[in-house]
């Protein structure tokens, strides 16, 4: 999604606070695909699948300790 784009500048900034603090790998986004459209997501209620690396959860607070 980042392709034609200073992917480097992008992952820098926009992932910098997120739980998961990187960019997703295309695999991992296929894996969750194929998952879903598998015999073994059968018992899935339509419910969602978030692969956004902690987005929604929003910044992950500083954890440093305060002076």
């Amino acid at each position: 999604m980042v392709a034609g784009s200073d992917a480097a500048a992008v992952g820098a900034g926009a992932v910098r606070d997120l739980a998961i603090p990187r960019i997703a790998e295309p695999e991992e986004i296929t894996r969750l695909v194929l998952f879903v459209a598998s015999d073994e997501a059968g018992f899935s209620t339509g419910s969602e699948f978030i692969a956004d690396g902690g987005q929604l959860l929003g910044p992950v607070p500083d954890s440093s300790p305060r002076a």
